[in-house]
């Protein structure tokens, strides 16, 4: 019993030192294409000309970021990219809903309701920090999310409504199945330089914005 269990326990030593030895390479700058892989020209046409400019920094790199406003990860994303804005010259936000059955994408539809109106900084943050709806069917999660949205947003775009919503439902709606189309499920991406990072990774996202951890 005793070899039994010592030998058992070698696998799993190997593979948390393998795991150690990994996110030391991605600290220390040894980013690879398995991690972030190229993303081609044909995707980056079909998914830019509905992304819009959210975030505007001091620096260099475009970033294009696929998000949904109640994901956990999109959510870790925005607030490193808030501590980057000295690399980052814009980020473009396309939203997408992965959390339907949490109303995502009426929170998504609110934030570029804002963004026309020239407040999208402030729609960003706005709904990445709302509390997240309970999971529900989906018409009464996006009753839901509409009450959260209205009480966070009123002042500035009054009482909204799915109706009043609806150009914007309909092109998260559109977005989605863009990036499932292009293979790009759940939420976040993160594309910088023609690189895609699929998931939230602290230390890869600093390296590909060329920004030490």
């Amino acid at each position: 019993m005793k070899i039994g269990k010592s030998l058992s326990f070698i696998p799993m030593v190997f593979l948390l030192a393998m795991g150690f030895i990994m996110g030391a390479a991605v600290d220390a700058g040894a980013l690879s294409k398995e991690i972030a892989p190229d993303v081609s020209p044909g995707i980056l046409e079909k998914l830019l000309p509905n992304a819009k400019v959210y975030i505007t920094g001091k620096g260099s790199k475009e970033v294009l970021f696929l998000a949904d406003p109640f994901c956990e990860n999109s959510r870790k994303t925005y607030q490193l990219l808030r501590t980057r804005l000295g690399q980052i010259r814009t980020v473009k936000v396309l939203w997408v809903s992965a959390f339907p059955q949490k109303g995502s994408e009426v929170a998504a539809a609110v934030a570029m309701k804002m963004q026309a109106t020239g407040k999208g900084e402030s729609a960003l943050k706005t709904v990445f920090e709302l509390n997240i709806p309970p999971s529900a069917k989906l018409d009464k999660a996006r009753q839901n999310a509409l009450i959260i949205l209205n009480d966070a947003f009123r002042m500035d775009l009054g009482e909204m409504d799915l109706e009043r919503l609806k150009p914007e439902l309909d092109q998260v709606q559109k977005n989605t199945n863009l990036a499932k189309e292009t293979g790009y499920t759940g939420t976040p991406h993160f594309i910088v330089d023609g690189r895609v990072l699929h998931g939230h990774s602290a230390p890869a996202i600093r390296i590909l914005l060329k920004q030490e951890p």
